[in-house]
């Protein structure tokens, strides 16, 4: 969306060149690195890669798939953030869809699939490595740490004032 015309080349060069970013993280879970996807065969074009694929660890819990790929169910680590958000909001959120009238749209409630990310994990004196060669493969690893389980580091105690809500586009951060 743009309020000026673009080139059609421009807008395919940068469709081209992002239809690959976020498909694939590097987690560190447990002080163990996890590369991991939605999508089972963005993984399979990364362990093409002689590199990668000599990086990979031998992972022994959790469960597996047949190509040994470690699948987890993704939306349970967002329940906490979803009853917050069900909760009535008293002050006006800047978030909210309203209508030309300036009322709120309600949207019918639709089931949730639930997802699932497969993984495979990442040898710990490797990852730069494969960072380096994802990059190279156009799959640019966002990174991310699973501070929810992680039972090793010690928490922060801290408290959010009262009427703080977390806002959609601020649950996955």
């Amino acid at each position: 969306l743009s309020k000026n015309r673009l080139p059609s080349g421009v807008a395919a060069f940068v469709r081209e060149c992002t239809k690959r970013y976020g498909k694939a993280k590097l987690v560190l879970k447990h002080n163990r690195f996890y590369v991991e996807s939605e999508h089972p065969s963005v993984l399979r074009e990364l362990l093409r890669d002689p590199l990668i694929s000599q990086s990979r660890a031998n992972d022994g819990d959790g469960d597996k798939d047949a190509e040994g790929f470690v699948v987890q169910k993704k939306l349970e680590e967002m329940d906490e953030n979803l009853k917050m958000l069900r909760e009535p909001d008293d002050d006006e959120s800047d978030d909210e869809e309203v209508d030309i009238e300036g009322r709120p749209v309600v949207k019918a409630a639709a089931a949730k699939p639930k997802l699932t990310t497969v993984a495979f994990q990442v040898k710990g004196e490797a990852v730069e490595v494969v960072k380096k060669q994802a990059i190279e493969l156009d799959y640019p690893l966002m990174e991310e740490y699973d501070f929810r389980n992680d039972k090793v580091n010690p928490d922060v105690p801290m408290d959010l004032k009262p009427h703080t809500r977390i806002r959609r586009y601020q649950e996955r951060s």
